[in-house]
């Protein structure tokens, strides 16, 4: 077995822009952080979908490896045990042993780390684009409410003129006109050929 993990070099500068881009995501939001993540998550360029594709199977890499290093430290655990019991062994074998758990291990944490960095990496560049969709819709119904309250106050001030122009322009009530007598007579005339004949 070898005494370290394959590749945890370039692993490990992987963990370090892990850690760099969880740092740029947690920013303020400004134009800059905005425009690179929509065109990283959401762009539609064949560069760019080789680029996610090759980053999500170097993940499931990582994770064959991490899960190798597993069996590797529960092996190397048993040969430091063993060598411990053995009186026969001597002191650089232990030693040996020991260096080789102690690599191990450091690998183990490296290859965590570098998965809780890539998962957390995940939510944050989704909580972005959900704040980035909620800022979006915050300035529409900014921009509706300025509208509806710009027409509100419109409609106030032609409210308030048509109720002062009621108010001065009032017409004034006048009496009607009595009927004259020879009216009257016709009136009763019209209503009594009526009755009749009925």
């Amino acid at each position: 077995m070898s005494s370290s993990t394959p590749f945890i070099g370039p692993i490990s500068y992987l963990l370090v822009g892990h850690c760099v881009t969880i740092t740029f995501l947690s920013l303020p939001s400004f134009p800059l952080r905005r425009l690179i993540v929509e065109k990283i998550s959401r762009g539609q360029n064949k560069i760019l979908n080789h680029i996610r594709f090759c980053y999500i199977m170097l993940h499931v890499f990582i994770l064959l490896l991490f899960i190798d290093d597993i069996r590797r430290m529960n092996y190397l655990k048993e040969q430091v045990g063993r060598a411990y019991k053995n009186e026969r062994a001597d002191s650089t074998t232990l030693q040996d042993f020991s260096k080789r758990l102690h690599k191990a291990q450091r690998d183990f944490y490296i290859l965590i780390f570098t998965l809780f960095c890539a998962v957390i990496t995940y939510l944050l560049h989704l909580l972005v684009l959900k704040m980035e969709n909620y800022r979006v819709k915050y300035l529409e119904l900014k921009e509706m409410y300025n509208m509806m309250e710009k027409k509100s106050l419109e409609l106030a001030d032609q409210l308030s003129d048509l109720k002062s122009g009621k108010v001065n322009n009032k017409p004034t009530e006048e009496p009607l006109p009595e009927y004259s007598v020879e009216d009257k007579n016709n009136l009763t005339k019209r209503n009594n050929t009526t009755k009749k004949d009925e």
